[in-house]
């Protein structure tokens, strides 16, 4: 029987609706969504850390420091769907030393990683390397070069493409650690314009335009959240200078929507759980309830995505090697899959999050144990979706 014209002129308006609020996470009547590994637990060579994870048509790449053999040095790997499984990306181990807190970009279908390339106890630099189909090849020189980058349990190097353009921020391995934020051009790393006299303990980057890049960072003197806005002529600060969180904080992820940034971090003012805020252009406020989550052990290692304001992801992981995932829905923050996403006889710690499409991924260090013994050691990623 023909549908009256009321009736398809309202299954349109819900489709509208659905693709407008970001909810295709939520399965349709009849589907069951679940999470499940995308190859082996876990699938790299060696031992996995220092993780950033992007999509490349709608299928997950991992940049990390692949220990295989105590080498340490920086790999990336593409998930083949043809193959089900993971391919290497180039060269195994091509950076030139050791590699932390790697940072993965993706341009024209190519990977871009900025690192911190560690030869030894005192030297260190700041350095980014492209694929061209074939090699992995420098950009430029080093974006810091000398002592380098500090080392610390935090992030410290932060990186994003403005179109074609890398754009890294750091903190400096110095006396003061002040933070830096530079893009490659014209064959060399410049500062942004402004001035930034910041001494900062983590930091987290979002660029959207030349004349749109955020900052988050927080203050090593109060160990508060600060973001800075800059316009392409000078850094503006959103909110306090000294910080806008009322108390410490830890393990900060920016993202931004339609113009509004978001932080989530750990927030020592509530039981060292985790908080999101945003900045409703007069004021930090909190999105949902500040320290929404609860569990056992330390909350560490936080990655948030903001579809749009009624739907945003956090991952984090939490002490005692359990990973977990929790979703905004306009309301409420609730967990995605009902609890940690790592599999029982497996220990995982710094989790990086992805959505594409309705689909989350979710790459995570992982131990696996046979009879309380460690027996395994590696990355996982773990994809939530139609089962």
């Amino acid at each position: 029987m023909k549908k009256p014209a009321m009736c398809l002129f309202g299954t349109a308006l819900m489709i509208l609706f659905l693709l407008l609020s970001g909810c295709p996470t939520d399965p349709p009547a009849g589907v069951v969504y679940g999470w499940s590994s995308m190859g082996e637990t876990p699938f790299t060579p060696g031992n996995a850390s220092h993780m950033s994870l992007e999509i490349l048509d709608g299928k997950p790449v991992l940049a990390f420091r692949d220990s295989e053999s105590n080498i340490h040095k920086a790999s990336v790997m593409a998930w083949d769907s043809s193959a089900g499984d993971w391919t290497l990306v180039g060269d195994q181990h091509f950076s030139e030393h050791t590699a932390t807190d790697v940072s993965l970009q993706m341009v024209n279908g190519n990977p871009l990683i900025a690192y911190r390339d560690v030869e030894d106890m005192t030297t260190n630099s700041g350095r980014v390397m492209s694929y061209n189909g074939v090699t992995w090849t420098r950009i430029g020189d080093e974006f810091c070069g000398g002592t380098g980058v500090l080392e610390n349990n935090y992030s410290t190097v932060s990186f994003q493409m403005i179109g074609n353009t890398p754009c890294v921020a750091y903190a400096e391995d110095e006396v003061n650690s002040y933070v830096r934020v530079k893009t490659f051009s014209s064959g060399s790393w410049e500062n942004l314009p402004g001035t930034l006299s910041v001494v900062v303990t983590d930091l987290s980057l979002k660029a959207v335009s030349a004349s749109e890049v955020y900052l988050a960072y927080v203050r090593e003197e109060n160990n508060k959240i600060a973001v800075r806005v800059n316009d392409g002529m000078g850094w503006t600060v959103l909110g306090e200078t000294t910080g806008f969180t009322d108390g410490e904080a830890a393990y900060i992820s920016l993202d931004v929507y339609n113009g509004t940034p978001y932080v989530a971090f750990r927030d020592e003012a509530n039981s060292d759980e985790i908080t999101v805020m945003y900045w409703d252009g007069t004021a930090w406020t909190a999105l949902g309830t500040p320290g929404f989550t609860s569990g056992t052990g330390a909350v560490a290692s936080i990655n948030l995505k903001v579809l749009n304001q009624n739907r945003a992801y956090v991952s984090y992981s939490r002490g005692g090697g359990s990973v977990y995932v929790e979703k905004w829905n306009g309301t409420s923050w609730s967990s995605v899959g009902g609890g940690r996403i790592n599999d029982t006889d497996t220990q995982a710690s710094n989790p990086v999050l992805q959505e594409h499409e309705g689909e989350l991924f979710v790459a995570y260090q992982t131990t696996v144990f046979e009879n309380a013994t460690p027996v395994d050691y590696g990355a996982t990623v773990k994809r939530w979706g139609e089962l």
